[in-house]
């Protein structure tokens, strides 16, 4: 019975000790910290942002405490005091890199996630999917460094603002236990535009690093080609700290001669110790459709380089070829030709045969006969030629009362005189050249160009419908004279005195005319 009531006694003690001394020993020791913003408020645990634009910038760093303690949920309650702001503005489609890192006195024991935000008017590309992770001392202790990063594109001139981004993390607290939690790194916003006047957003540029714009062929320029031959033309763009989706699209100029194809471009972005390098390359075929010299036309483009701030016009040079016809092509590109070149052909031999028939039992043409007569030298069956002529066309018998059909001048009565006198001096000029040549006591070829002049100088009257004539004064002389021309004509009816003297000498000269003119 003692017994018992002792050892109840010894329990009652130990258990007061126990509870006396956790008691002292919560009251003595820290207390631990069982989230992941108690250890970032006792700096354990820090994260901290920036761009690769800030070494230009001119704003003041906050504290990262400051930053994810006071920062609220909209870019709207952001001071700007809490804002790193780049003093230059970059050039559109320059790359911008965020950079994230995370640094802990104790160690990650799982994987990072980095939330997913958007900018407006910039591409946003996650393009490394591992961070980097090192060690560095800090006040004797080594810390844990990882660090992330986050690539930004601007599309357009203007202000970007990156909102704070969600970072989830777990790493290890002193009770051996994980904490895991969510923090958020501070704001960031920096300026796009172009970087030089010269430049527009619909013109065709790159910025970036050295960037090589090369180009191949798959035929040589001295190469022998013919119509339906292809050219492959391959166009390849690389370029450093920029990606292959913003170069643009090299479509070179069409030809008339050759049809353009062109093959799904390939795009590839790799990365080497921390420097990105894009690369895209496009092919095009031309298939030859005509014969002759093909001329392709160069490449052009403009490079923003970001290291130097300059310009730069890149340049793939355009190629030459003589193109050959094949037989095939040949035909079918001038089947229409060849088509109306041999119908012309056919037509001409018909109508040489049907005239040879025509004419082989029938005499030839008088041009042609007198052409033959010249070309003979037969000087009298051409003199019979240019007779019948005349007959046949004015119905006279005298080389030198043939009628001239050259009416320059309006039809007034000194004006009809002069132009006849002229035309009858150059006319009886003329045969009398020739008649001398035949007749003469000392024979001598008469001219070529004389037979021709007077061939055809020999025509048919004018007769015009509608024009105006005066009245014949003595119409009775019609009936007497039937041949005379429309230029005596007026100046016989103008006035009776000049008729009267044509019907007295029109006699006289033509019996003086008949002996000193022969008709065959």
């Amino acid at each position: 019975m003692n017994h018992c009531h002792s050892f109840n006694s010894w329990l009652v003690r130990v258990r007061i000790t126990t509870l006396f001394l956790g008691g002292l020993i919560a009251f003595v020791l820290p207390v631990h910290a069982e989230t992941l913003q108690d250890l970032e408020r006792q700096h354990r645990v820090t994260i901290n942002s920036w761009l690769s634009t800030d070494h230009s910038a001119t704003s003041t760093n906050i504290n990262t405490g400051q930053a994810n303690s006071g920062f609220a949920s909209t870019i709207s309650e952001t001071t700007s005091s809490t804002l790193k702001i780049a003093a230059k503005p970059v050039a559109i489609g320059e790359q911008v890199i965020l950079y994230i890192e995370i640094a802990t006195d104790r160690w990650l024991t799982a994987g990072t996630q980095i939330g997913l935000f958007e900018v407006d008017n910039a591409i946003v590309l996650r393009r490394k999917n591992l961070a980097t992770n090192f060690t560095r001392r800090k006040n004797g202790e080594t810390w844990t460094h990882q660090r992330w990063e986050i690539t930004l594109y601007p599309q357009k001139s203007g202000l970007f603002v990156i909102p704070p981004i969600a970072v989830t993390l777990q790493v290890s607290a002193s009770t051996n236990n994980n904490v895991r939690g969510t923090l958020l790194t501070q704001p960031h916003r920096f300026s796009a535009a172009l970087p030089s006047p010269y430049l527009t957003e619909d013109t065709p540029w790159v910025a970036g690093e050295d960037v090589t714009l090369t180009q191949s062929w798959s035929q040589k320029e001295e190469a022998p080609l013919v119509v339906g031959d292809a050219i492959e033309r391959t166009i390849t763009l690389t370029g450093k700290n920029t990606s292959a989706m913003l170069f643009p699209i090299l479509t070179p100029a069409n030809t008339p001669q050759a049809q353009l194809y062109t093959a799904p471009e390939t795009l590839s972005d790799s990365q080497n110790r921390g420097e990105y390098t894009a690369k895209r390359i496009d092919s095009y075929t031309y298939i030859v459709q005509h014969n002759g010299t093909i001329t392709l036309p160069p490449v052009r483009l403009q490079w923003w380089d970001t290291q130097t701030q300059q310009l730069v016009t890149l340049k793939a040079p355009g190629a030459e070829w003589h193109i050959r016809h094949t037989p095939t092509s040949f035909l079918k590109a001038y089947w229409l030709h060849l088509l109306i070149s041999l119908f012309s052909i056919v037509l001409m031999i018909w109508i040489v045969i049907r005239t040879v028939n025509k004419y082989r039992n029938q005499p030839l043409p008088s041009h042609f006969a007198f052409l033959l007569a010249i070309k003979r030298q037969q000087w009298p069956f051409a003199n019979l030629l240019l007779y019948r002529k005349l007959h046949k066309h004015q119905h006279r018998y005298l080389l030198s009362r043939a009628e001239q059909n050259e009416q320059v001048m309006p039809a007034t009565k000194e004006n009809l005189n002069l132009q006849e006198t002229r035309a009858s001096n150059q006319w009886h000029k003329t045969v009398m050249q020739w008649q001398t040549a035949l007749y003469s006591t000392v024979p001598t070829p008469p001219s070529s160009q004389q037979g021709w002049r007077l061939w055809h100088g020999i025509k048919q009257p004018v007769r015009r419908l509608w024009s105006w004539r005066i009245p014949a004064a003595l119409p009775q002389l019609k009936k007497r004279f039937p041949h005379t021309t429309p230029m005596a004509k007026s100046a016989l009816s103008s006035t009776s005195e000049f008729a009267t003297k044509t019907i007295k000498n029109a006699p006289r000269n033509t019996e003086h005319n008949n002996n000193n003119d022969v008709s065959n």
